[in-house]
């Protein structure tokens, strides 16, 4: 390569520059310098060799106000022909700065949001077993109608209670969640200025207002529950078992039709609301996403509601066995009869395990699909699978209550099925703060 004093760079064939090492200096064309084609005759363009500081001239307006759009191109100082005293006085250039990886930074979460989502995680059973529980107490008001409508009665005012009581979670993390999303993407400053009815407000005010909604039915269901006796029991049989009258049997106990339909008005109008109240959050308030229809982005956020609200009844059967167990009395202030108590464990546990079986097997389904390809699996592939480990064991824990009957002595399953659910609700968290 040919030079003339410290500055010099060298062209391929064609005449394009491919390097300078004068001083550090970027490629002529990030400021808009192209060669003429007369410097590139003669020995120059044999040699596909060029002198730096010879004749050049300034590149098309347009294309150099693309170049400076684009924050590329220096500024432009003036050369003297044959001289490189210009080139020597100019500024250092402004390089181009490298594209920051804005993906990468999304994931990248402050610890304390990380500690704040591992919180929400743990409180979203308890808003889970809030929002399944109605359904539950609908299933156990219909089971009551074909007999043991005293026991069906009584389990489904417990259940309201605790529903009504948990609800209030699902307030707290369907705001924590959006606020504390809104805090990491704009800033604590982006807070200001935002009121309820703000459109990027308007997820988590409507799900509030759904929650709210679905505790006032729970509340009038609880109010009526009390108002109105247990359903009576049947006549007592007059025969005689060994010189004793036979006592009525509460099995036979039949629900009186008004008060039955008050009650199940009231329980489905609750779990409607606690629907809405997992629909809301993800609903598009801001526009629907460019190319999609409303029919495609409603079928896609009812049919993920319907699989949570499904799940949910999980934690609500786990919850719902978390009371039994504590429980000592039965209807009326009596004691509660084994037989009964059997029959509340049992039912309990089967919806426990029904709720997130689905999904436990979808989940595997896949897992075990990709692990059938060639390849190592991916980090996230294989984090789901732990995940899916402590659920199964919770899943087996409540089939055990269910298969053995219930008795008292193994109801201490379901808090070693309410552990497992911590321990997955967790790992997601304990493995990013280990990395």
């Amino acid at each position: 390569m040919a030079r003339n004093g410290p500055q010099a760079i060298s062209i391929s064939q064609e005449g394009t520059p491919r390097k300078s090492v004068a001083h550090g200096l970027a490629d002529p064309h990030l400021y808009g310098l192209v060669p003429r084609r007369s410097d590139l005759s003669g020995s120059g363009r044999a040699h596909g060799r060029c002198r730096f500081g010879r004749t050049w001239q300034p590149a098309r307006p347009g294309r150099l106000r693309s170049r400076l759009h684009h924050g590329v191109a220096g500024p432009i100082g003036n050369t003297q022909r044959g001289s490189t005293a210009g080139m020597a006085a100019r500024p250092p250039p402004l390089r181009p700065k490298p594209l920051q990886d804005t993906r990468a930074a999304m994931h990248t979460f402050s610890t304390w949001f990380l500690y704040w989502q591992w919180l929400l995680s743990i409180l979203s059973l308890g808003a889970a077993a809030a929002a399944g529980l109605p359904g539950i107490l609908i299933l156990t008001l219909l089971a009551g109608r074909r007999g043991n409508a005293r026991l069906c009665a009584f389990g489904a005012g417990r259940m309201a209670r605790l529903a009504f009581r948990l609800a209030p979670l699902g307030i707290v993390c369907a705001l924590g969640e959006h606020l504390g999303l809104l805090v990491q993407l704009r800033g604590p400053a982006g807070l200001t200025g935002l009121y309820p009815l703000h459109p990027v407000m308007l997820p988590a005010t409507t799900a509030v207002l759904a929650w709210l909604a679905g505790m006032v039915c729970l509340f009038f269901y609880l109010k009526a529950d009390a108002a109105a006796p247990l359903p009576a029991l049947p006549p007592v049989d007059q025969r005689r078992a060994k010189g004793k009258k036979i006592a009525p049997d509460p099995a036979l106990s039949q629900w009186e039709e008004p008060e039955f339909r008050s009650r199940l008005c009231l329980a489905l109008a609750a779990l409607i609301c606690f629907f809405t109240a997992l629909t809301l959050p993800r609903w598009p308030f801001a526009g629907l996403p460019q190319g999609m229809e409303l029919s495609t982005a409603a079928q896609a956020v009812f049919s993920t509601s319907l699989h949570d609200l499904f799940a949910a009844l999980g934690p609500a059967g786990a919850a719902a066995l978390l009371v039994l167990t504590r429980l000592r009395k039965g209807p009326e202030g009596t004691p509660l009869e084994t037989d009964a108590l059997r029959k509340a464990g049992r039912w309990c546990a089967l919806w426990a395990f029904l709720g997130y079986i689905p999904r436990c097997l979808d989940r595997w389904g896949l897992f075990v699909g990709i692990s059938l390809r060639p390849g190592p699996l991916p980090p996230d592939v294989a984090a789901e699978a732990l995940g899916l480990t402590p659920l199964t064991l919770a899943i087996a824990c409540w089939i055990l209550i269910f298969a053995l009957r219930a008795p008292r002595r193994i109801l201490w399953l379901n808090f070693l099925a309410i552990f497992f659910l911590l321990v997955r609700q967790s790992l997601p968290f304990v493995l990013r703060l280990a990395q």
